[in-house]
């Protein structure tokens, strides 16, 4: 075969069949009603079990590494034995070389395609999924092959599904700001990939915007893409997230008038927005309650639906059922919880939340700078030059995209700070486990108001939670500031150790210096208060949009609980200061104590939840019947 029909062949074989690797692109299973579009993706080794979002992504019989490797040996094989007869045949294919700038630093000027440093980015990027450093890594280098400076003629077919890849390394750091423009690359090329790996890329732009809490542009994302049910029901789910009830109705039912009323995730959505908007047009009530009848279906929230009336059933299917650990926490990262929910989620808006009444969050809430904060920026001009400062982004999540800052670095900082970040002072000097610092991810089960009871919006504390400690011993006086010494998220490292909160009380008592229910009064205050100031800013919200309080009202009769993740800092002296408020905690199993936890935490509160609402859905494995693990802790607004 000569250089030319070789190259013909790698050419066609890259703009074949594609797996591209990473976290980036998403391969979603489940109904964005029955069982919950995540957005927020739970990433590293045993995170979410089979969840979508830890999975590689095109669901193809040909892997992209596989295939790609195969195709860069024929190249490479080429450029080795006789470059310049390659480079001229690859030329006479009318093959535009396609010249990208990413990075500022690198290599050396060459027009030879950097086919090694391709594959090598490659390795690196399949051992990201549990080794942040890695992801890290993989991302330096992915700069380095996309580099003007190199002068680098990458085949439009190679540089498609790098850039691909690379957008998902980003995402897997966090970063899906940066992962946006490297998409849009992609997605510029996108003639060069197979339409599957085109449908990946354009629905992991779309995810990426769904994280960063850009819904409205999400939707936009996901209906550009091809038809199908994955971006339908993005759509719906990041219309919900917008109080956009009618416009996940008609998404709903101009998929239908496409597709047909038979896949059941769809017809139960449909079922249930009209429910949810019969209150507003009656014409959309009763029927629609039977639009499943017939249909076979095992998702809890499809059982717990049926017997609340919402949704009918064939007489066939038998209840109660016992729902799995995974299908009770995909539905608390569904679409059907409160829509305002992101006020906290948003860490912008939750600083802008709890300084309404500063005189009070002061006692729980560190330190914080947002844009124009007149009066923080006096105060951090005037702080110490040892003391410490975390710069946080809007929608961040797994601590991905936080900076460590010393004082003198976030003053700097701060004179540029974006409307999308804060800058928030660490807790000093915190309080260490074996010299290690940690974190306490405390679980809130929050139920919006029930009109159909009547019962009012409730919360209650779990006594389980985790104690999450960071990977490297804390040394406050380190020439260089690593994350790994202040970062406790354990979906960043699998080395991170977690425990329970009984073993945080044990070393407390046994050492004496710090009460545990001193500790815990504080958290109890700090969670009260949050959810409070939260209530009130809903109320404020629903006055100036009327439209929305009977749709939101009508949510309430689900009566479906939702755990959030409430993120503690102890000090020295044994107080908690929360640090931020997570909408998506994750509750799919990471370890043997991880499990334990989780599983009470979900448990207890559907024991609540079929409490409030006086019917026995569900039974568990523990026998227990009551609530014991939760402790209401609700106000009377």
């Amino acid at each position: 075969m000569n250089a030319a029909s070789l190259l013909l062949t790698q050419k066609k074989a890259m703009s074949g069949k594609k797996q591209l690797r990473g976290a980036g692109s998403h391969c979603l299973q489940s109904s964005a009603l029955l069982g919950g579009l995540r957005d927020l993706p739970e990433l590293g080794h045993g995170v979410d079990g089979t969840s979508s979002l830890g999975e590689r992504v095109i669901p193809q019989r040909v892997r992209f590494g596989s295939m790609l490797e195969l195709a860069l040996a024929f190249v490479r094989l080429q450029f080795l034995v006789i470059p310049a007869v390659a480079f001229l045949a690859w030329n006479s294919l009318g093959v535009e070389p396609h010249r990208v700038s990413t990075a500022k630093s690198c290599q050396p000027v060459s027009s030879v395609v950097p086919f090694a440093d391709i594959e090598h980015a490659m390795h690196v990027s399949n051992s990201m999924a549990g080794n942040i450093t890695a992801a890290y890594e993989a991302c330096r280098l992915w700069e380095g092959v996309f580099c003007l400076e190199r002068d680098a003629s990458i085949p439009p077919s190679i540089a498609a599904a790098c850039y691909a890849l690379q957008a998902s390394c980003l995402v897997r750091i966090g970063r899906d700001d940066q992962a946006l423009p490297v998409y849009d690359q992609a997605l510029y090329l996108q003639q060069h990939l197979e339409p599957t790996a085109q449908e990946s890329v354009r629905l992991g732009k779309a995810h990426a915007l769904q994280r960063l809490l850009r819904y409205d542009e999400a939707v936009q994302e996901f209906r550009r893409s091809p038809p199908s049910k994955k971006a339908f029901l993005g759509a719906v789910t990041c219309s919900l997230r917008v109080r956009d009830f009618q416009g996940a109705l008609s998404l709903v039912e101009r998929y239908i008038d496409k597709f047909g009323s038979h896949d059941v995730d769809v017809s139960a959505t449909l079922g249930i927005l009209k429910y949810l908007l019969s209150s507003v047009d009656n014409s959309l009530a009763e029927k629609e309650r039977h639009v499943l009848s017939g249909i076979q279906h095992t998702h809890p929230l499809f059982h717990w639906l049926v017997s609340l009336g919402i949704l009918k059933r064939n007489p066939g299917n038998c209840l109660p059922v016992r729902p799995s650990m995974a299908d009770l926490a995909s539905i608390n990262n569904g679409a059907l919880d409160d829509p305002f929910l992101y006020l906290l989620d948003d860490k912008v808006r939750l600083h802008g939340i709890l300084t309404l009444v500063p005189e009070v969050t002061e006692t729980f809430w560190p330190e914080t700078i947002a844009r124009d904060g007149h009066q923080q920026q006096r105060n951090l001009n005037e702080s110490s030059a040892d003391e410490l400062w975390i710069c946080k982004q809007r929608a961040g999540y797994g601590s991905h995209g936080n900076i460590i800052l010393r004082a003198r670095e976030a003053q700097q900082r701060m004179r540029n700070l974006s409307p999308d970040e804060i800058l928030q002072k660490m807790v000093d000097p915190p309080m260490l486990l074996d010299g290690h610092k940690f974190s306490l991810r405390i679980y809130v089960a929050y139920f919006m108001a029930d009109s159909s009871t009547p019962t009012p919006l409730q919360i209650f504390l779990s006594s389980q939670g985790l104690v999450k400690i960071a990977a490297l011993p804390y040394d406050k006086g380190a020439a260089k500031l690593d994350l790994r010494m202040h970062m406790t998220n354990s979906g960043r490292e699998t080395s991170m150790q977690q425990e329970d909160l009984i073993f945080l009380q044990s070393l407390l008592e046994e050492d004496g210096k710090v009460s545990y229910d001193c500790l815990w009064t504080s958290i109890k205050n700090a969670v009260a208060t949050t959810m409070k100031l939260y209530a009130k800013t809903v109320r404020k919200e629903l006055s100036l949009n009327e439209s929305l309080r009977i749709p939101m009202e009508t949510l309430g009769t689900l009566g479906l609980p939702k755990i959030l993740g409430f993120d503690f800092v102890v000090d020295c002296g044994g107080k908690a200061w929360l640090v931020e408020v997570n909408r998506f905690p994750g509750l799919q199993p990471r370890d043997t104590q991880d499990e334990l936890t989780k599983r009470s935490v979900l448990e207890d509160a559907w024991r609540v939840t079929m409490a409030r609402k006086s019917v026995g859905t569900f039974h568990f494995t523990n026998s227990s019947t009551g609530n014991s693990g939760l402790e209401n802790i609700s106000f009377v607004e």
